[in-house]
């Protein structure tokens, strides 16, 4: 008799604690040494797996059957153990397995409990017996009394109103947007003469907007040069008049090549003049440096004539 009374207070026991599992907060008051008993004796439907201080742990409930109702976990931090949800772990069940891993927990995970449950078997639908079916017997079907026919009107034909077919909406045609690719202009300098430069230049622009950093190649009298297309898109040089003749453009990334052809202009100023056979004055003289010159030999004229005036009137005297 006693041994029955205990058996029915362990049973309302483990009951009584199996209830209390389900209803617990997230730190089931339970220290972690009463959960693990309360395991063992419930293993038909609680499994525990240990681990080695692991980051990310699993276990699977005892029989493919049954479903994860609860996750427990403890991780290392005195008697504590967390019913899942808990902050600082993240959990996910596939059928009858859990996976535990640590987020911003402290310790590292020690071991996992799953409380699973019993699946049901699906209660079959019984199948009705099928109704047998009654064929009527048909009942004889009573002659037509004989009489007059009528003779049927007959119908009008109708024309019918021929339906008028729509006109097909023409598509509009997109217009193309002139400034869309990759576009480049040429210049070149003008008027042309022969002591000038020729400045020549290429613009690049792409869609409307000018491109900077392409190199471009300018060739002229077989000489070339580079220049590469600044802020406006725009690269020049510049050389030297030689004679008449092509500038080539020749931009690289894709952009169309140009040529251009130079020409003397007919309006260049000439650089020379022709002298017009005027008188010297004496400022010009003392510019060039024959004022000088003449005076020293109007000098030298002058002192010759005295000496021969004085030797005349000496010889004049002496004779009287």
């Amino acid at each position: 008799m006693f041994k029955k009374a205990f058996f029915v207070a362990a049973a309302m026991l483990l009951a009584s604690a199996a209830v209390a599992l389900k209803v617990q907060a997230s730190v089931i008051p339970q220290p972690a040494h009463a959960f693990v008993q309360w395991c063992n004796q419930n293993w038909r439907i609680c499994k525990k797996n240990d681990f080695n201080n692991v980051r990310t742990a699993w276990t699977t409930c005892r029989h493919g059957s049954q479903t994860v109702s609860e996750v427990y976990v403890h991780a290392g931090d005195g008697q504590k153990v967390y019913k899942l949800p808990h902050p600082g772990f993240t959990y996910s069940i596939y059928l009858n397995t859990v996976t535990v891993s640590l987020t911003t927990h402290p310790h590292n995970i020690s071991w996992v409990a799953v409380v699973c449950e019993d699946g049901q078997e699906p209660t079959p639908t019984p199948t009705p017996s099928p109704t047998p079916v009654v064929t009527p017997t048909p009942s004889p079907t009573p002659s037509p009394t004989p009489g007059v026919t009528p003779t049927p009107s007959p119908t009008p034909e109708i024309t019918p109103t021929p339906t008028p077919s729509a006109t097909p909406e023409s598509t509009p045609t997109a217009t193309p947007n002139p400034e869309s690719g990759k576009h480049s202009s040429s210049a070149i300098s003008d008027p042309i003469c022969r002591d000038n430069n020729i400045d020549v230049s290429l613009t690049l622009m792409q869609d409307g907007q000018p491109v900077i950093g392409v190199n471009v190649k300018f060739v002229y009298n077989n000489e070339a040069k580079f220049a590469k297309t600044e802020a406006n898109g725009r690269a020049g040089v510049a050389f030297g008049y030689v004679h008449d003749g092509d500038v080539k453009f020749e931009p690289e990334e894709g952009f169309p090549s140009q040529s251009q052809k130079v020409e003397l202009s007919q309006s260049c100023v000439p650089t020379k003049t022709t002298s017009t056979g005027s008188v010297l004055g004496a400022t010009t003289l003392a510019k060039t440096g024959t004022f000088e010159e003449l005076v020293f030999n109007m000098v030298g004229l002058t002192g010759t004539i005295t000496t021969v005036i004085g030797s005349a009137l000496y010889a004049k005297q002496r004779q009287a």
